[in-house]
């Protein structure tokens, strides 16, 4: 953080002040005057503030979304990141084995110095609860709140790309959507499409496709 910008003045309101969880409106209503808030509505300014204190590690974020507070708690966050961090392994454990996973192999997987067998468990079901994963025993597989899983931060790419491909994305979010209006899980994979993709998370959508195939061909997939 530099010293003069919006992230850092957060970090102070929370880490010098005596306050238990704070909700957005009083955020809100204490930065409305922001430079960096200057002239954006309240929807805005609120989109702002949200992505700035998702990156402060000892911010810890309390709840989802409309009914979300905020409070400075620097042990529960490192906690909140290791559990994100196993969280986010397993997924991508699924993700690279075509949508479905065994318990048993993420154990061995993931259980070393740093992470127990009970954290794993708790990585799991949080992940069950929050629709990113089903169960279908031996394995679990990916499950429509993948694609919105609140753990798995967003990330912002920039790239260029051909006139091709440029008119290959309408076709592509259609297409997508018509596998998520079948129920059907994206080709040769246990992978659900997103429902009514955006073009950015029909782009995810493309790569997580193409990821799974590359490192699993067709009939290729790891058993059990």
């Amino acid at each position: 953080m530099t010293a003069n910008n919006l992230a850092t003045r957060l970090h102070n309101y929370f880490s010098t002040s005596e306050m238990g969880p704070v909700p957005m409106s009083v955020i809100i209503a204490q930065f409305r005057d922001d430079p960096e808030l200057d002239g954006m509505d309240t929807a805005s300014a609120s989109r702002k503030l949200r992505r700035v204190l998702s990156v402060l590690d000892d911010i810890v974020k309390l709840g989802d979304k409309r009914g979300a507070a905020y409070v400075y708690d620097p042990v529960r966050s490192i906690r909140n990141i290791h559990a994100n961090e196993i969280a986010l392994r397993i997924l991508q454990h699924h993700v690279f084995n075509g949508g479905r996973y065994s318990t048993e192999r993420l154990y061995d997987n993931l259980i070393d110095d740093f992470t127990k067998k009970e954290e794993v468990n708790r990585g799991l079901n949080n992940l069950l609860q929050a629709g990113a994963l089903i169960f279908d025993p031996p394995e679990t597989v990916l499950d429509s709140g993948y694609w919105t899983y609140s753990g798995n931060h967003r990330a912002t790419t920039s790239f260029s790309h051909t006139g091709t491909t440029q008119r290959s994305m309408e076709p592509l979010e259609k297409l997508l959507s018509e596998y998520s209006n079948r129920g059907e899980s994206l080709p040769g994979t246990s992978i659900p499409a997103p429902t009514n993709p955006s073009r950015s998370m029909a782009i995810e959508a493309a790569i997580v496709f193409t990821v799974a195939i590359l490192k699993n061909p067709p009939n290729s997939f790891l058993p059990p």
